[in-house]
C-alpha cells in the first residue's frame, strides 16, 4: 500500500514540477520536486528502495519531459542508491549533513544532465548558465528539504499505522 502512495505521490511531484512550476524562477533556479522526495525516500528505507524511488521518480520526469527517455530514471536511480547508503542512522540528528545532502545531491544532479544531454546532441549550457541555474536550484532544495523529508516519513508512519489495523 505505501508504495502505491509513493508512486502517486511522485507522480504528482513530477506533474508539478514541469506543468506547474516550470515557469518559476526563483533567483535563477526552480524547486526539484522529485529529486527531493527520491533523496528523503532513499534516506528513510535504504539502499534498494532508494534506487527503486530513483528509478520510479526519473521514469516520471522522462514521460513528461522533452529529454531522451531513460536520463532522469538513469541519474536519479545512481543519486537514490549513493544517497542511501547512510541510512537514516546517519542522517537522524544531523542537521547539517541533511541539507548538504540535498545540495550536493542537486549539484550532482545537474552536472550530470549537463554531461549526458550533450551525448544525445544537445546543446550544453555555458558554465556561467549552469551556475546561475544550479546555485540557485541547490539552495532552494536545501529550503525544502526538511518539508520533503517530512511528508515521506510521516506518510510511512501513517501508512504503517494502516497496515497494522488492517493485519
Amino acid at each position: 500500500m505505501f508504495v502505491l502512495w509513493y508512486v502517486l505521490l511522485l507522480v504528482a511531484a513530477a506533474v508539478a514540477q514541469s506543468v506547474v512550476l516550470s515557469g518559476l524562477d526563483v533567483g535563477g533556479g526552480r524547486p526539484d520536486l522529485v529529486l527531493l522526495l527520491v533523496l528523503a525516500w532513499a534516506m528513510l528505507r535504504g539502499p534498494t528502495e532508494g534506487v527503486v524511488a530513483g528509478v520510479l521518480g526519473g521514469f516520471a520526469l522522462d514521460t513528461l519531459s522533452g529529454t531522451p527517455f531513460g536520463v532522469h530514471l538513469g541519474i536519479l536511480g545512481l543519486i537514490g542508491f549513493s544517497t542511501s547508503l547512510g541510512e537514516a542512522h546517519l542522517y537522524r540528528g544531523n542537521l547539517p549533513l541533511f541539507f548538504g545532502v540535498a545540495v550536493l545531491a542537486t549539484v550532482a544532479f545537474h552536472v550530470a544532465l549537463a554531461l549526458v544531454l550533450p551525448l544525445f546532441g544537445w546543446q550544453p549550457p555555458s558554465l556561467g548558465r549552469f551556475a546561475q541555474v544550479t546555485m540557485p536550484s541547490a539552495l532552494l532544495n536545501a529550503a525544502l528539504m526538511p518539508g520533503a523529508f517530512w511528508i515521506v516519513r510521516h506518510g510511512l508512519r501513517w501508512l504503517y499505522g494502516w497496515r497494522r489495523l488492517e493485519v
